[in-house]
């Protein structure tokens, strides 16, 4: 009979603890990239590359032939097939990644992994991820810029019937325990 009993036990702690989740990665996540170019980050330029991407294997977009932007799942690499100059007569030049459906956790950190250009500034809120180029000069063909970055977990929505099923489990403790109760 208690073996009964730590079965059901042993039951009902089982399907409330759940593996853990592994870690938050944007492959397969809706994101929005465009090419930022005026007094603030909202600034948006023209439509040339600019939309919303599933994130996966290869380039995500290219804006005006001159700058490639690959999302990968924790990673960013920028790339300039041909030479390129980055103006400095707009506070904001340059790239914003974004949550574009609200789908996916919150950005954590970033950190320039690599650069070829020597100032570009690296920003972020919980939602967005900002290079901004202004004021970094010429580049060359291949040169790129490479950022890391975390994002957190969704927390997963608790299901119902896992309530029920605590209960019958609970239940069905009770019923065992008064059962040995009356037998002896």
């Amino acid at each position: 009979m208690s073996k009964n009993v730590t079965f059901i036990a042993a039951l009902t702690l089982a399907a409330f603890t759940s593996a853990p989740l592994a870690a938050a990665t944007l492959t397969g996540e809706t994101v929005g990239i465009d090419y930022i170019f005026g007094a603030d980050e909202n600034a948006v330029l023209g439509t040339a590359g600019n939309g919303e991407f599933v994130v996966g294997t290869g380039q995500e977009t290219n804006f005006f032939s001159l700058t490639n932007v690959d999302v990968g799942a924790n990673q960013v690499t920028i790339s300039h097939p041909i030479g390129v100059f980055w103006v400095d007569s707009e506070p904001f030049n340059g790239i914003r990644i974004s949550d574009a459906l609200g789908a996916f956790g919150d950005f954590l950190s970033v950190s320039l992994a690599s650069s070829d250009y020597a100032a570009p500034v690296l920003s972020f809120d919980a939602d967005n991820l900002y290079l901004n180029f202004a004021g970094s000069g010429a580049g060359v063909a291949g040169d790129q810029v490479v950022i890391d970055f975390t994002v957190s977990d969704v927390t997963p929505v608790p299901l119902p019937a896992g309530g029920l099923l605590l209960l019958s489990g609970l239940g069905a403790i009770a019923v065992f325990k008064r059962r040995k109760k009356s037998a002896a």
